[in-house]
């Protein structure tokens, strides 16, 4: 230990610790702990846990399998206040059933809202061609109303077989192709 640091911590001054005179001197005495109140959360009991009649659950698995509307298995599992995961692990085949209704009713929606854009998609493409502008995403979506834009999943891909139809029964198309 080097002479300043064991001068500060003995109390006594460097040039009389260097000297060697330590008549009359004590050792400092040792300082008193304060004892500080510091915030210290409360541990939280944990919460007891839940019992599930999952007789009652499959009641009510059962009347969402036999409701007229479909219901995903989400929010199935919401209204239960059990996790999808629970669902599948304790009754499978019920809430399987669910989810293969739900998505066949997403795919009847999906092809019902496609016929239902058909004919607005193929006035709007024949507008389009007839202004002499190119059948493009931004031309069509700025003579379609909002609502049929919106309903159709996959707008590029059905915009491109509306094009093939478009084009191929123009006259122009046949002049080039013969």
């Amino acid at each position: 230990m080097s002479s300043k640091p064991a001068a500060a911590q003995s109390g006594i001054g460097l040039s009389r610790l260097l000297t060697g005179q330590s008549q009359g001197w004590t050792p400092p005495t040792q300082g008193q702990q304060l004892a500080l109140t510091l915030f210290k959360p409360e541990c939280r009991s944990k919460s007891p846990a839940r019992t599930i009649d999952w007789e009652e659950v499959d009641r009510q698995l059962q009347k969402f399998l036999h409701q007229p509307n479909p219901v995903s298995v989400r929010e199935v599992s919401r209204q239960l206040g059990i996790e999808v995961r629970q669902l599948y692990l304790r009754d499978n085949q019920t809430t399987r059933q669910i989810g293969q209704r739900w998505l066949a009713y997403l795919r009847r929606r999906k092809v019902a809202n496609l016929q239902e854009a058909i004919p607005h998609l193929e006035s709007a493409g024949k507008e389009v061609l007839m202004a002499g502008k190119s059948l493009n995403l931004r031309e069509m979506k700025a003579r379609l109303p909002h609502e049929v834009t919106q309903s159709i999943q996959g707008f590029y891909g059905v915009l491109k077989d509306v094009r093939l139809r478009l084009v191929g029964e123009s006259p122009e198309h046949h002049k080039i192709s013969v």
